[in-house]
């Protein structure tokens, strides 16, 4: 659905879930482009380009140090992220979002998830 910037997200929803994830910033030089010559994305972005095909309500992200963010308005929505990439139930409280839990994503998803997104990268997705 929609993708908020941060500021207007976070005063539109003050309790929204944060879900954080520990990602590299870039990908290794050698894996620039895909089979077919696309440009790779991060791995950051490669999740942004995801969330923007699955996610149903309004949600925002912001890249942190040895990460990203990302928060959600409605409950619906950390349901579909649980199904793809577990969500550890233990709720923190951060600088970011009083509710904030830990998401896997990381970088060994990467293949995966951009063989589903339409990159052809055979040899680095995982069957």
């Amino acid at each position: 659905m929609s993708n908020i910037k941060w500021n207007s997200f976070k005063e539109k929803y003050k309790d929204a879930v944060g879900l954080i994830s520990t990602v590299s910033s870039t990908l290794p030089k050698k894996l620039a482009f895909d089979i077919d010559g696309k440009r790779l994305p991060t791995p950051y972005s490669l999740f942004k380009q995801w969330a923007k095909k699955k996610l149903k309500n309004d949600w925002s992200s912001i890249k942190v140090q040895g990460g990203f963010i990302i928060c959600i308005s409605d409950k619906s929505d950390e349901n579909i992220i649980n199904m793809n990439f577990d969500i550890f139930q233990k709720t923190v409280e951060t600088t970011a979002c009083k509710k904030t839990k830990q998401m896997d994503y990381n970088d060994s998803h990467y293949g995966k998830l951009a063989k589903q997104l339409g990159y052809n990268i055979n040899t680095l997705a995982k069957k």
